[in-house]
């Protein structure tokens, strides 16, 4: 027995078949084959429990199996062994339900050659193994993705409490012994404790987005009107402080999303809008720019400072900032969560800005529904 061949287990119950298969096989010398041949699937299924072959050769219309029945039955019962139908049934529909359901390649009798049908076979265990070694590296990597989000939260819990301390102990300086400060150590303590939250809200946005790289659980619909509707709600202080507005062109549609991002992806657009604004009536409006084949894009467009093209790729990142923050409050990072909700969820954000233009951040989501596109 070769030691290097490559044992083939062929389900055929046609012996005329069975015997041309054997033939072309024979005639490839590298790599040898070595076929084990039955006539049924069940035959098949206790073969494979004995020994699992390096490849199965699977024809659709065995006596105890019809279709891609065997072919689930096979996928089930030896999971790591890669499965080439080759059958008569010239049907397209069912070659691609077939690849969709495991199958590693389709091939119909009487098209092919020895030459044609090594290469399949060799290909399909090339292509079974790779995709086992990608499937272990995804476990390993959701794992150590894990791992590292249990260790975020530990260091962020850690790492808050001492902040809160400090912070809270400021305030107690600057309220007890105000008195006894000149004006000087009163700045000190001021710039102590707002340090200490400025630090506090960066350690919750990096547990944030920790969080948000990984995909939702369950993807379910998103009303995303309603979403603005309770951002509108939650910042309507802070608008008549500015005399600024939420304002919504057209009808806003549904997507297949998870709440908690499009929350985050939208109250940070609508929040940098209104933050970074110089004018007097700040406005912060949405639509829907498009409506394509299962996606639909959405716009958020402001009538702030603006943004240089040279920018527009850098400020998705991690605590980029652009501005001093004596001008404008914030850590730098509500764009790196926009943008890490948002593939979260298999969409797209771009933006179009110009200095002292306003600024449109476009939003592609799937679409749970048709929507009407805004004029």
């Amino acid at each position: 027995m070769d030691t290097n061949a490559i044992n083939v287990l062929l389900i055929e119950d046609s012996p005329g078949d069975a015997r041309l298969i054997q033939e072309m096989l024979a005639e490839t010398r590298l790599p040898p084959f070595a076929l084990d041949r039955v006539d049924c699937l069940s035959s098949g299924l206790d073969r494979i429990a004995v020994r699992e072959p390096d490849v199965v050769l699977l024809d659709l219309g065995l006596p105890d199996a019809q279709g891609l029945e065997g072919l689930g039955a096979l996928e089930r019962k030896a999971v790591s062994v890669p499965i080439v139908v080759l059958t008569g049934l010239d049907d397209e529909n069912v070659a691609a339900r077939a690849v969709q359901e495991g199958a590693q390649d389709y091939l119909l009798k009487g098209q092919i050659d020895s030459n044609h049908l090594s290469r399949a076979i060799r290909y399909a265990i090339e292509r079974k193994q790779t995709d086992e070694a990608l499937h272990r590296t995804l476990e390993q990597l959701e794992a150590r993705n894990q791992e590292l989000e249990s260790f975020t939260y530990s260091v962020s819990h850690d790492l808050k409490e001492p902040l809160r301390t400090v912070e809270a102990f400021s305030q107690f300086l600057l309220d007890d012994y105000a008195g006894q400060l000149d004006a000087q150590g009163k700045d000190y303590l001021v710039r102590m404790g707002k340090a200490s939250g400025r630090l506090k809200q960066m350690i919750e946005e990096l547990l944030t987005l920790s969080r948000l790289g990984r995909q939702p659980d369950e993807l379910l619909p998103v009303d995303i009107g309603q979403v603005v509707g309770d951002i509108r709600a939650a910042f309507h202080t802070a608008l008549e402080q500015k005399g600024g507005s939420i304002e919504v062109e057209g009808e806003l549609p549904c997507v297949l999303a998870d709440r908690s991002r499009v929350e985050q992806v939208f109250g940070n657009l609508i929040a940098n809008g209104l933050k970074f604004n110089r004018s007097e009536r700040p406005v912060v409006t949405l639509g829907v720019r498009a409506a394509g084949s299962g996606t639909v894009t959405l716009f958020v467009r402001d009538n702030g400072i603006g943004i240089d093209p040279q920018y527009h790729d850098k400020i998705f990142g991690v605590f980029q900032r652009l501005h001093r923050r004596e001008e404008f409050e914030g850590t730098g990072a509500g764009l790196a969560i926009v943008k890490r909700a948002v593939e979260a969820l298999a969409g797209r954000v771009w933006l179009d800005s110009a200095p002292d233009a306003g600024t449109t951040f476009f939003v592609m989501l799937p679409r749970l529904q048709e929507v009407a596109v805004a004029a």
